[in-house]
């Protein structure tokens, strides 16, 4: 007793459900690794850009604090005595210099808040990357879930077919058999003999 053409097909049909839980599972890994090295290097650049930030505003505080310190050493000249010419040029640098430190300090609450809404976009789009992941794997937990179940279904059905067919040659050997020959009728009398019974 070899194996029947149900069980083989059985068998195959057993394979392609294997084949698409494993090509499934690939790409959903696939998917999930190349969201998780989006989301990586989104963090990254905002690490990135932070620290750029901080070692900038570091730089201008520097720079701030050097400037201070020549404008008080230019202080300590006036005290001491300098010419009409300096000091007016001292006053007008000076003036320059509170123009050039407000407007500073307005480029850093301008710096500041579009830091700010750096950040919160790419928040909202560490978020939306997390939600597109999970509905990606939401969908191919569907198509996989919808796959087994056809090729379930298809298998029962084919089982079905093929007891089905196991079952009509069966029946038509009854069905389609010739009847039963009946007995030959007695031969003829002779001519011959019909007229001397006459």
């Amino acid at each position: 007793a070899g194996t029947s053409p149900a069980q083989a097909l059985s068998g195959g049909r057993s394979m392609d459900v294997l084949e698409v839980a494993r090509s499934v599972e690939q790409a959903t890994s696939m998917k999930e690794k190349l969201a998780n090295e989006s989301i990586s290097r989104a963090r990254s650049e905002v690490l990135a850009q932070r620290a750029k930030l901080k070692a900038t505003m570091a730089e201008q505080e520097r720079m701030l604090r050097e400037e201070e310190a020549r404008l008080a050493r230019l202080e300590q000249e006036l005290r001491t005595g300098i010419n009409n010419e300096e000091r007016l040029r001292i006053e007008a640098l000076r003036k320059e210099i509170e123009v050039c430190g407000r407007d500073e300090r307005r480029l850093e609450r301008e710096v500041h808040q579009r830091r700010e809404a750096m950040r919160k976009a790419t928040d909202a789009y560490v978020e939306a990357e997390e939600q597109l992941s999970a509905k990606r794997k939401s969908r191919k937990d569907l198509e996989s879930e919808m796959t087994e179940l056809i090729l379930s279904t298809g298998r029962a059905k084919d089982e079905k077919l093929t007891g089905l067919l196991m079952q009509v040659p069966a029946s038509s050997k009854h069905a389609d058999a010739p009847p039963p020959a009946e007995p030959p009728a007695p031969p003829a009398a002779p001519p011959a003999a019909a007229s001397e019974a006459n």
